[in-house]
């Protein structure tokens, strides 16, 4: 299977570089470069490593052309409006950094608001910018990428859960071919990044009930954290499915239940030390109010 992926992923590149020209080239590079960290991370983990790449590479090519069939047709408009929201911040954000633009601006105090829901987008966006200059199909080759690794990472979590290679295997193999999942994580929008973000703290989560792992740990507060900036009434939900799980998902012993405490206490004390849990109750301020609730409904039924 290889074979045939590496060659799909050589016509793509071509197709890159004929038709984005530099931009294609930066897009490009964003992908070699996130491709190898992923591929990476599978080799060190050992775990069905040859399987897992070559699962990983195919859900890479299905997305990179689609985003490259979006891009030659500008369809970009007719699937994924908010990529040009998130473009535009994205440049704004960086022209702050560079001082070209003042952060007291209106749009720029709007893209660096960290009390906006869907920060994080902004400032990934800008990230890539930073480095590779304004790139919309840059950015949207990275989301590929996070959203292409969501399929290996399924297979780990799945593993975990039953203990079945097969069913695991048909588990990554759906994720990384499945259309909608496609088409959504192709695009420089939040979906793909948050499925991946939601996954990775599943398998965290699966790790943590089995042993204590301070590493689990720190990747499971750095999932939050992402969670929020990205959608964050997800966090609120997620939350309680790790809290529940760190007890309910342990063997009903009282060493475990101690476990499971200490696990749920460090994990409070890491989110509230890295601001997470007051960005949390803003937002809930904010937006859980049915004044909020009104003005969305009217919006909706007049557009």
């Amino acid at each position: 299977m290889r074979k045939y992926t590496s060659l799909m992923l050589v016509v793509i590149a071509a197709g890159f570089l004929l038709t984005a020209a530099w931009q294609g080239l930066s897009a490009l590079l964003v992908a070699a470069v996130a491709s190898a960290i992923v591929i990476v991370v599978i080799r060190w983990t050992g775990f069905e490593a040859d399987f897992l790449t070559d699962i990983f590479l195919l859900a890479l090519a299905a997305r990179l052309a689609f985003g490259l069939f979006l891009h030659i047709f500008e369809l970009r408009e007719f699937f994924g409006g908010d990529a040009f929201t998130f473009d535009v911040y994205g440049k704004q954000i960086v022209d702050v950094w560079n001082g070209i633009e003042s952060p007291n601006d209106p749009l720029s105090v709007r893209a660096m608001s960290r009390t906006t829901p869907g920060w994080g987008i902004h400032y990934l966006t800008a990230i890539v910018y930073a480095v590779f200059g304004p790139n919309l199909l840059a950015a949207q080759t990275l989301v590929g990428v996070i959203g292409a690794s969501t399929a290996p990472l399924v297979y780990y979590c799945s593993f975990q859960m039953f203990s079945n290679s097969r069913v695991s295997k048909v588990s990554s193999l759906l994720v990384a071919l499945f259309p909608a999942f496609i088409v959504w994580s192709s695009q420089l929008l939040k979906d793909g990044v948050v499925l991946f973000l939601l996954v990775l703290a599943m398998s965290m989560v699966l790790t943590l009930q089995k042993r204590f792992d301070y590493k689990a740990l720190a990747v499971l507060v750095f999932t939050l954290f992402g969670i929020i900036s990205f959608r964050f009434y997800i966090f609120y939900m997620v939350v309680v499915a790790v809290a529940g799980s760190l007890f309910i998902g342990r063997k009903g012993t009282l060493d475990s239940f101690i476990k499971g405490f200490v696990l749920f206490i460090g994990l409070g004390l890491a989110l509230t030390y890295f601001g997470v849990l007051q960005t949390a109750t803003e937002n809930f301020d904010r937006f859980g109010n049915l004044e909020t609730l009104q003005r969305s409904r009217a919006d909706l039924a007049k557009s």
